[in-house]
């Protein structure tokens, strides 16, 4: 769960940076949904992709108080700042789906991220998602 939650931090950081910054967050087994009123203007293969870009730089992932953590050397709000691993590089197989998802009763639209994942991710496969042990 560490690792799923320093994953959405890390992807929430990103999209704060890019000036997204009305989203709400959900767990699901292995991963996270950011959940957003309006579907955001990004492409999410890029977003991918500076979050993977982080992983590999092995940044790390502090407390700093109980609403703050710290990523390298940037303060990002977390709203359960002892729910992470120690740095970016420990995040396994982090992947997203490169495609929004809109609940059809409440018309949000939800970013969805795993971590542990392997193969490629499809909307149409949700309950198929294999896990690397």
């Amino acid at each position: 769960r560490k690792m799923a939650h320093t994953a959405e931090d890390l992807c929430g950081f990103i999209l704060e940076s890019h000036g997204i910054t009305n989203f709400s967050h959900r767990d699901v087994k292995h991963g996270f949904i950011l959940v957003f009123n309006d579907k955001p203007d990004i492409d999410l293969r890029a977003l991918e992709m500076d979050a993977k870009a982080a992983i590999a730089m092995d940044l790390p992932v502090s407390y700093m108080d109980d609403t703050h953590i710290t990523i390298g050397k940037d303060v990002y709000h977390c709203t359960g700042p002892r729910m992470h691993i120690g740095s970016t590089g420990q995040i396994k197989n982090f992947a997203l789906f490169h495609e929004f998802m809109q609940d059809p009763i409440t018309k949000e639209y939800y970013l969805v991220g795993v971590v542990s994942s392997t193969g490629e991710l499809h909307a149409n496969k949700l309950n198929h998602i294999r896990f690397a042990d």
